[in-house]
Parts: C-alpha cells; structure tokens; sequence
C-alpha cells in the first residue's frame, strides 16, 4: 500500500508541474550565434528537478564545452549534482550564460572563456 501510496504522490507532482510549463505557440525568437540563452523567452528549463543524485562522480572532474547553456549547461550541472569537479568553456560573449550556470551548480562549476 505504501508502494502505491508513493507512486500516487509522485504522479501528483508531476502533473502539478506540468501545468506550470509554458504552452505553445511561443513568440518568434530571432538571435545570432552564438545566442545567448538569457533572451529567451521562455526561459529554458535545465534543472531537473526529479532527478536523484547517487554521487557516482564524487573525486572526478570533467571538462564540458559549451558548458554555458542548452545541453552543455544541463550535462554541466548534473555531473556537479553527481560530485564532479566541473569546468565549462564557453565564447566570452557568453559571460551572461556562464555566470548563470556557475550560480546553479554551486561552487563545484569553474567558467574558463575560450
């Protein structure tokens, strides 16, 4: 029962977030590349939230480039949530991007312009 109980409450949170997901059509964007992901409108979404770290990388260290935003930022984050050292390399015209994903991982991500 206590199973099922959980499974139930696991559902509920979900659809409680979808609800919160913004819904298409969404405005045109237009940007040069490389583009900076703080312009967006909506923002993107890259924490994952159910996601459950096991800390299967504490004593490594990763290298991820384009680290600042889209995959890059995702990949970045959740190896620091797994105990990674990280290091990003990103353009300089990304500082803004950089400085954002530095603020969600924590100490554990170092931003290196290339």
């Amino acid at each position: 029962m206590a199973a099922s109980k959980k499974s139930r409450d696991k559902a509920q949170r979900r659809v409680s977030r979808s609800s919160e997901r913004p819904k298409p059509p969404f405005p045109p964007q237009r940007s040069q590349a490389p583009g900076l992901e703080s312009r967006l409108d909506p923002r993107p979404r890259f924490e994952a939230q159910d996601y459950r770290a096991a800390q299967k990388l504490e004593g490594k260290a990763a290298l991820v480039t384009g680290g600042d935003s889209g995959i890059g930022r995702a990949i970045a984050l959740l190896y620091a949530r797994e105990g990674a050292d990280v290091a990003i390399v990103y353009l300089p015209v990304e500082q803004s991007d950089a400085e954002e994903t530095k603020r969600c991982g924590r100490p554990s991500i170092r931003p290196t312009p290339g």
